[in-house]
């Protein structure tokens, strides 16, 4: 067996931890991973962190995966640069630092300009961080997409974006929008989008607080169809959607 702390040792303890996260056995996993993040290894301590976030993430832990953000943005610049840039810039963007955020993903786009994930990673920063005629110009290609999952996204983003600057009817179009269309689609798409982060900024919307913390919570998985259902025809949205 590997001497504690050598490269050796170090690799052969992450192959493990991440084979026992694979297999779902988060109590397990954890604690090896932890082993591997203080062992301090600029390659492998990085991947460790990551897979860290993730099953805090599963088991509904946001306390200790919202820590691991913050680890994760403490790392040298040197054991950052083994991480994908896009999982990088969200935890900068997780931890409040939404000037670093959005520097990541910028570059990225410079890389691949076509790569449509960024540009929403982006646009939501921009939500975030009060740049709402930029994330209205970004949410207004995303509707244009042929994808569900980022008319969704750009719904969300353009309906936060004119709320927030007291576009209130605009803002009402987009969310209805979104909400007759998830009723007429019966379905909830899975795995659209992370709305915890514009989470916060619901009370912020004056009268639309109400019809967008209720597509967050079925988005999210947090109400049911008919939950949302019920809760849209009480507020009494009835208006069609354009169509797609």
């Amino acid at each position: 067996m590997p001497t504690e702390g050598t490269p050796e040792y170090v690799k052969a303890l992450y192959e493990y931890a991440s084979n026992i996260h694979k297999a779902q056995d988060l109590v397990y996993a954890i604690p090896l991973l932890e082993r591997v993040a203080k062992l301090d290894d600029p390659f492998y301590g990085p991947f460790a962190l990551s897979l860290l976030a993730q099953s805090y993430k599963k088991i509904g832990r946001e306390d200790l995966e919202a820590e691991v953000f913050k680890r994760i943005t403490a790392l040298p610049k040197d054991h950052q640069a083994v991480l994908n840039p896009r999982w990088l810039a969200t935890c900068y963007e997780k931890t409040g630092n939404l000037k670093m955020a959005s520097a990541i993903f910028l570059d990225c786009l410079r890389i691949n300009p076509n790569e449509v994930g960024l540009t929403a990673s982006l646009a939501e920063v921009y939500v975030l961080d009060g740049k709402l005629d930029e994330a209205e110009v970004l949410g207004g290609g995303l509707i244009e997409r042929p994808e569900v999952k980022f008319q969704i996204v750009g719904r969300m983003i353009l309906g936060f974006a004119l709320a927030l600057a007291n576009k209130y009817d605009q803002s009402a179009k987009e969310f209805v929008w979104l909400g007759q269309f998830l009723l007429s689609s019966e379905s909830v798409p899975p795995g659209t989008w992370d709305f915890r982060d514009m989470q916060p900024l619901v009370n912020k919307l004056g009268a639309q607080t109400r019809v967008a913390n209720e597509l967050i919570k079925v988005l999210s998985g947090n109400s049911t169809l008919q939950e949302f259902s019920h809760a849209w025809n009480e507020m009494g949205m009835t208006t069609a959607p354009r169509s797609a």
